[in-house]
């Protein structure tokens, strides 16, 4: 989901953001857990932008990255800030207890723990392309347009004053 969404080199910055001004920004999240996760796309379109062409444009890259597959940059960029988060997250005694138990809850042991750095390298462009391919097919997809809600022009009173005497 990075390589779509995660910071101004991603491709949807780059497509939505900085050459079709469709967006104002965009990002994704993934949610994993014990069921399938959710991935999430967002794009915040500007006011009287054109939401359908938001849309299309998500779809495209969407549907180029599950074609093409990543360029060997994005898989580096990639897997560089899940290494940075990785590590980060073992920072204090927090964060490593809490990755020991993820670890030992949704992978069956917290040894794996061990292993996540060489699994993070070991991730392929095909890899991507095939996840891509899969997880983001048209068909699993939900969209939700969020518009702010408009309320009715109201002419503002002058506020009552008391006054002393």
């Amino acid at each position: 989901m990075s390589i779509l969404g995660d910071g101004d080199s991603s491709r949807l910055y780059q497509r939505l953001v900085e050459k079709e001004q469709a967006a104002v920004d965009v990002g994704t999240q993934f949610d994993a857990g014990f069921d399938p996760g959710l991935a999430w796309v967002y794009a915040v379109v500007p006011p009287g932008g054109d939401v359908t062409r938001t849309e299309q444009l998500i779809d495209e890259e969407i549907a180029r990255l599950a074609q093409e597959g990543p360029t060997p940059v994005e898989i580096t960029k990639a897997r560089n800030q899940a290494l940075v988060g990785f590590w980060r997250g073992l920072e204090t005694i927090s964060g490593k207890a809490q990755a020991l138990g993820q670890y030992e809850v949704f992978h069956g042991d917290y040894r794996k723990l061990f292993g996540a750095p060489a699994e993070y390298e070991s991730i392929t462009a095909e890899d991507v392309k095939n996840a891509a391919t899969t997880v983001l097919r048209r068909e699993n997809r939900t969209v939700g347009v969020l518009e702010p809600k408009v309320e009715p022009s109201v002419t503002p009173q002058a506020p009552a004053t008391a006054g002393a005497t």
